[in-house]
């Protein structure tokens, strides 16, 4: 939201928010938020004043679909749920990614399941584990 206050009064072209919103902010916001995960509605949310700032920029009207602003097929921002999925999902590599983390990762995920036990999440997450070469594991869609 500092960041937001101080660019609002600026005289600053899109590109100069694009910069600013991608280079600085995200990775600052990535930095901040590595160990908590925020569903959708929170990214969207904190991400709300800045891209109402970069449609402004863009001469968009204000309720333009979001899938515009986060399109790579012209100046775009990117977006922070993908990034902080993109992040998590590098934490989760890098703990099946060897033999210890991975038997700690899966017993960690056991002992989530007999916590809050919901019968539609998997029993047994080796059936869904391919161990591909070099001890690197793939998980199955």
């Amino acid at each position: 939201m500092a960041h937001y206050n101080i660019m609002k009064n600026k005289k600053l072209t899109h590109h100069h928010i694009q910069y600013i919103i991608n280079k600085i902010v995200l990775p600052k916001l990535e930095y901040i938020f590595q160990h908590t995960i925020l569903n959708l509605k929170q990214c969207q949310s904190l991400m709300g004043p800045l891209k109402r700032l970069f449609k402004q920029r863009l001469n968009l009207p204000s309720n333009t679909a979001d899938n515009i602003i986060y399109n790579h097929m012209f100046q775009s921002i990117n977006n922070f749920f993908d990034i902080q999925m993109k992040s998590q999902l590098n934490i989760l590599g890098a703990l099946f990614n060897t033999p210890v983390l991975r038997e700690i990762a899966i017993q960690k995920i056991h002992n989530t399941l007999s916590e809050i036990w919901y019968s539609t999440i998997l029993s047994n997450i080796n059936t869904y584990i391919i161990y591909g070469p070099y001890c690197k594991t793939y998980l199955l869609n």
